[in-house]
């Protein structure tokens, strides 16, 4: 009954913060108190560069959690991975080693609450899972259909929210922006993007401040990651550089600012 209701909630949702207040009501319904959860790539080395979604943690929990970039060593995140299905925090904390990052990230969700965890993946496109960490003030024993519940919510939530974002990025960009967010993508400087559009470095920086505030993104690697994993741009990334810049734009900031 509740998954069933939280699917219509977020289905009737239009903005990102009303979906984030669905989902916490719907896990406080199982006896969640706290969630983390984010996009990693799987598949290989482990390089960092986790994509927020979702953090009720205080900030400093957050961004060590984020942080950690010995995954390889964490029993819980391999048994995630391995099995694909949600897997309990206590059900694997005394049958491996913790690495020292993965011990102390332990101890700090202990310090802020946390006495057991539920693991949760979906995929969130090639080569990427969207990974949740749901928290339990108390060791809990879930069966298999509350687990899968969890699940299900945990992706009906990822889902809504990545349409949200894109309903409100990919449609929103002007000609201009998707030429800047191109040279973005490719791993260009402002500088260089400028050259090649035959505009200001100035209009290029107002141009990158202006994407950042529409994808909500606070680096060029966040924007990028976000832009890929929703497949945006994909076409435009196959195109030659003289389709790219075509006619110029007529979408340019005020004169002031060229």
């Amino acid at each position: 009954m509740f998954l069933e209701k939280f699917i219509v909630d977020a289905h009737d949702c239009h903005a990102v913060c009303a979906l984030r207040e669905h989902f916490l009501s719907f896990l406080e319904n199982y006896g969640v108190t706290d969630v983390i959860g984010h996009v990693m790539p799987f598949g290989g080395t482990f390089k960092g560069g986790w994509e927020p979604i979702i953090s009720t943690f205080p900030k400093e929990v957050t961004d060590f959690y984020r942080g950690i970039t010995d995954v390889e060593r964490d029993p819980f995140l391999n048994r995630l991975l391995m099995t694909g299905g949600p897997v309990l925090h206590s059900e694997v904390k005394n049958a491996f080693n913790w690495s020292e990052q993965t011990a102390r990230m332990s101890e700090m969700m202990r310090d802020n609450g946390m006495r057991d965890s539920l693991g949760v993946m979906t995929l969130a496109g090639p080569g990427l899972a969207a990974v949740f960490a749901l928290v339990f003030p108390r060791e809990v024993d879930l069966d298999e259909t509350k687990r899968m519940t969890l699940q299900m919510g945990c992706y009906v939530f990822f889902k809504r929210q990545q349409q949200l974002k894109n309903d409100g990025t990919s449609a929103s960009l002007t000609p201009r922006e998707r030429q800047i967010m191109v040279g973005i993508l490719r791993g260009q400087t402002n500088p260089l993007i400028a050259d090649q559009l035959g505009i200001s470095e100035h209009t290029v920086d107002t141009y990158v401040r202006r994407l950042f505030a529409k994808v909500e993104a606070s680096s060029r690697l966040e924007l990028a990651m976000k832009c890929l994993c929703a497949g945006q741009l994909v076409n435009f990334l196959l195109k030659k550089n003289d389709e790219l810049l075509g006619p110029d734009p007529v979408d340019e900031p005020s004169a002031g600012v060229i």
